[in-house]
């Protein structure tokens, strides 16, 4: 038995990867020992592919503001996560429990009124909020109502070296620092979905006095959020500056597998590539030396890695697969087969959301004439539902980001029917984040789509004027960068040039004079460049502006 074992037997075994075992605590004898030992690790793999257990003397959804209640669902939720498998991004039967047990209580505490959170004490608002927030991350479900609220109040409150915790809190300093640094976090990928860009960079700005002492994960995941900020303000040589200077961490390889996606999505993928395969390398590496009983944390970062080798290597491709791409998607279904077990497998999460935003659930549809922005043209529109299927459309931008699976590549897109797919039904809610995806992907027809007729119609001129705060400094930036002498530089902001046009050409009807002043100078400018053909619809674009006026 174990006790057999010398030290220098014990040193060649860890020398070799391989995990020795005390099985005495099952029987001393080795037969029974490992027969229990193997009934044991089953029952363990069971109860950790469904998670979460719900304890049945804890009230799942809120009726009130309850003191005790509140404590009893923090309590509850706090012992559901710590025994969290690890998944990165969760399957798909888990997180409908998950949600299950999660929309009522954010219906709840997403309006609890600020007199009502002051009144929490210290630690619950923490708990709840920080609680909260992390199975939203786990739903792929953004924060709503008065949650963001919420958070920046913790946030604030719990930043304050000098506030004192209660004895047995279940906090300690360091745990209270690392729960801030999540938080922030979270925050700040909800300010950059919705364009809130000074409460964004009022985050950022702490997170970055806080930034030596971070967790390496906090640090790799905010200089991450910093590249997708860029993104989102349509400022691809920035994101491209923040990503090639990152800080590499060769003991984060998700994160770094993540940062090679969205290089390649930029198109270093020579570079994209190389860092996928040491990724991998070194996640294989270390799920070699941990044998997965409940935690799955390896085996889903391999999935995703994989996931995105594959994306990379068919960009890279430029055409249809050949033979060493066939090859290599062979041998990674092989391993997504044994993977399946632990349920880690992103093809399967992404291709069931895109299901649900194709087809309703209860086969009915119904379907309308609708008015195309220029007059005369008539469409046809086919509603899927409403709830659910929105839902679903913010679950598929989540999965996309927390994945990190490139929207594009120079002659490939991966995702364009999803993501218009989710535009639409984004659109009443997070209108940012909608066009932000769209001229991510480059697809004028769903930026078509996104600023129709009725859209526009339902909007006011402040609205509107909002757009034009965040669009037009990123428009005259593009045109200036693509009359740059250097193309390599210019080529960047091809999917700008060719996406915002179409986007100013409808919003010009609504917005303020002095809006209309500045597309007209901008309008001047792409008629003077000798690469006029690089923005299209420019035609389309000079009519409704001057329409317009």
């Amino acid at each position: 038995m174990f006790d057999a074992l010398t030290e220098a037997d014990r040193k060649l075994l860890d020398g070799r990867g391989i995990v020795a075992v005390d099985l005495s605590g099952f029987s001393m004898d080795p037969g029974e020992a490992s027969g229990a030992f193997l009934d044991y690790l089953n029952r363990r793999k069971i109860r950790a592919a469904d998670w979460p257990t719900v304890s049945p003397d804890v009230q799942s959804w809120a009726t009130e503001a309850n003191p005790k209640r509140y404590l009893d669902i923090a309590a509850e939720w706090r012992r559901q996560r710590g025994e969290y498998p690890g998944w990165v991004v969760m399957p798909e039967d888990r997180r409908q429990v998950l949600w299950r047990y999660t929309k009522n209580w954010l219906s709840h505490l997403s309006q609890i009124s600020p007199a009502d959170r002051a009144g929490l004490g210290t630690p619950l608002d923490l708990d709840l909020a920080f609680e909260l927030a992390w199975r939203l991350e786990r739903c792929l479900f953004p924060l709503t109502g008065e949650l963001a609220a919420f958070l920046g109040e913790v946030a604030a409150k719990y930043s304050d070296a000098t506030l004192r915790l209660p004895e047995k809190a279940g906090w300690t300093r360091k745990s209270v620092f690392e729960a801030v640094a999540d938080i922030r976090l979270w925050l700040l990928r909800h300010y950059r979905e919705e364009g809130l860009i000074e409460q964004w960079l009022e985050i950022r700005r702490a997170m970055e006095d806080d930034f030596g002492r971070l967790l390496p994960e906090h640090r790799v995941k905010l200089r991450l959020e910093e590249a997708l900020h860029a993104l989102f303000r349509f400022d691809p040589v920035e994101a491209k500056r923040l990503l090639v200077d990152w800080e590499s961490n060769e003991t984060l390889p998700l994160w770094e597998a993540k940062r090679a996606a969205l290089v390649a999505e930029l198109g270093e993928t020579t570079t994209a590539h190389s860092i996928l395969e040491a990724s991998l390398s070194a996640i294989r590496q270390q799920v070699s030396l941990n044998p997965v009983i409940e935690d799955y944390t390896l085996v889903s970062q391999e999935s995703v890695v994989m996931f995105l080798l594959l994306a990379v290597k068919r960009g890279m491709a430029l055409t249809k697969l050949d033979s060493e791409d066939s090859n290599l998607l062979n041998e990674l279904s092989e391993r997504w087969n044994e993977l399946s077990r632990y349920k880690c497998d992103p093809r399967r999460e992404v291709a069931s959301l895109s299901a649900r935003l194709r087809h309703r659930s209860d086969g009915r549809k119904q379907e309308t004439k609708a008015h195309s922005f220029d007059l005369g043209m008539v469409s046809k529109t086919i509603h899927f539902g409403f709830d659910e299927e929105v839902v679903a459309a913010y679950g598929l931008l989540r999965m996309y980001e927390d994945i990190g699976m490139p929207y594009r590549m120079e002659h490939t897109t991966f995702v364009q029917a999803p993501i218009e797919s989710t535009v639409i039904r984004v659109r009443p809610y997070s209108p940012h984040w909608a066009l932000a995806n769209i001229v991510r992907l480059g697809d004028t027809k769903a930026a078509d789509g996104l600023f129709d007729r009725e859209y526009l119609a339902g909007l006011k001129r402040d609205e509107v004027d909002s757009f034009f705060e965040i669009y037009l400094p990123a428009f005259e930036r593009t045109i200036g960068m693509v009359n740059e002498p250097d193309w390599s530089k210019a080529k960047t902001f091809k999917l700008l040039a060719k996406t915002l046009p179409e986007v100013f050409s409808r919003l010009c009807y609504k917005c303020s004079a002095e809006f209309r002043e500045r597309l007209v100078s901008a309008l001047s400018t792409i008629y003077g460049s000798k690469r006029r053909k690089v923005f299209a619809g420019v035609r389309r674009f000079a009519d409704r502006l001057f329409d317009s006026m």
